[in-house]
């Protein structure tokens, strides 16, 4: 009973903006899977049975609008200013690149080392643009989540051309979601490269009229992304779908760049941490390859290339069976089919 209707009030609790976020890609949205985003711009319909989690969200409102922003007000000394936060947070727009933010704050009136215990000795400017983020109690936190800096970057950028402000760091404060008390801060020095590769993936975005068109970077980076976005398995088959059917023969020329391709990708297979990435764009380039010359395989002397599709595991489904209550295997199913890159 209860958990119903804490479902009820929590789905009930999104936040909502006056500006139109699908008419610009958002400060939030820019470390995401540029695929990911496109299919929530474009607005394509999620995949069937997905349910969007509203816990970390309202979590992370509930400790921002009841305990972040009132302490910031209240603790500040006199002569410094919280902007931009709580009853006074606003959208911020770049019409031209078609890019928003709405920062948690901006502090003003600070002194030039207000900074200096995160490490910057002069913050070169009397303001600092303040993000607030609460933290999964398990997450080791040894630098700003990569999406987490990509966003104030982008939030920077648009209070320097929104406002009189021109903010040269962000601070970005995680506070432990079962300990209040515990916080881990991180500054973030801004940087004009950052936006200017923003408003590009904004361009790429806006200029595809399919999500599919798009780079599926939460699979390039490992996969964990994957796991809670709404349109994994249309993602998914689009990806099976592009294994060739095979029976074309590649020309020597394209060989000599196939086996370039691969050992590129076999120079990384042994790598690990953040090299393990490198590993999946190099599976990509190789995968593009094949799927421009509509080739599904090639053996070279002491070396091949395979991708092929995998059939989905069988599963038991289980609500299916749990009514019926009888012999289970009549319900058994096929998984989603996936598809397998071998190369040696």
């Amino acid at each position: 009973m209860i958990k119903e209707l804490l479902h009820a009030y929590g789905t009930s609790r999104r936040r909502e903006f006056s500006h139109d976020r699908l008419s610009t890609l958002g400060s939030s949205g820019q470390g995401r899977c540029i695929r990911q985003t496109a299919f929530s711009l474009l607005s394509v319909p999620p995949d069937t049975g997905f349910v969007d989690s509203w816990g970390a969200a309202l979590r992370g409102t509930v400790y921002e609008d009841h305990c972040w922003v009132p302490a910031l007000r209240e603790a500040l000394p006199e002569g410094v200013e919280l902007l931009f936060a709580g009853d006074d947070q606003c959208t911020m727009v770049d019409e031209e690149a078609r890019l928003s933010a709405t920062p948690d704050g901006l502090i003003v009136g600070l002194p030039r080392w207000c900074l200096a215990d995160l490490g910057v000795e002069d913050c070169l400017a009397d303001s600092v643009l303040v993000e607030c983020k609460t933290a999964d109690p398990r997450m080791l936190l040894r630098k700003p989540r990569p999406h987490h800096e990509f966003q104030v970057q982008m939030a920077m950028g648009l209070v320097r051309r929104c406002t009189d402000f021109a903010p040269e760091y962000a601070v970005i404060s995680y506070t432990n979601a079962s300990f209040w008390d515990e916080v881990t801060e991180f500054a973030v020095k801004y940087s004009e490269r950052v936006y200017a590769a923003g408003a590009e993936r904004a361009a790429g975005v806006f200029a595809a009229t399919n999500p599919l068109q798009l780079v599926p970077e939460g699979k390039l980076a490992g996969g964990d992304e994957c796991k809670y976005c709404g349109w994994a398995t249309q993602c998914g088959e689009a990806e099976v779908s592009r294994v060739p059917a095979g029976g074309v023969r590649l020309a020597t020329e394209a060989v000599a760049e196939l086996k370039l391709l691969r050992d590129a990708e076999r120079a990384l297979a042994g790598a690990i941490d953040d090299n393990s990435s490198m590993r999946l764009v190099a599976q990509e380039a190789i995968k593009q390859f094949l799927h421009d010359h509509q080739v599904r395989a090639h053996k070279g002397d002491g070396w091949s290339v395979t991708w092929s599709t995998v059939k989905g595991r069988v599963t038991l489904n289980k609500d299916a069976a749990q009514e019926a209550g009888i012999d289970l295997s009549p319900f058994e199913q096929e998984g989603n089919a996936s598809e397998r890159l071998i190369v040696t």
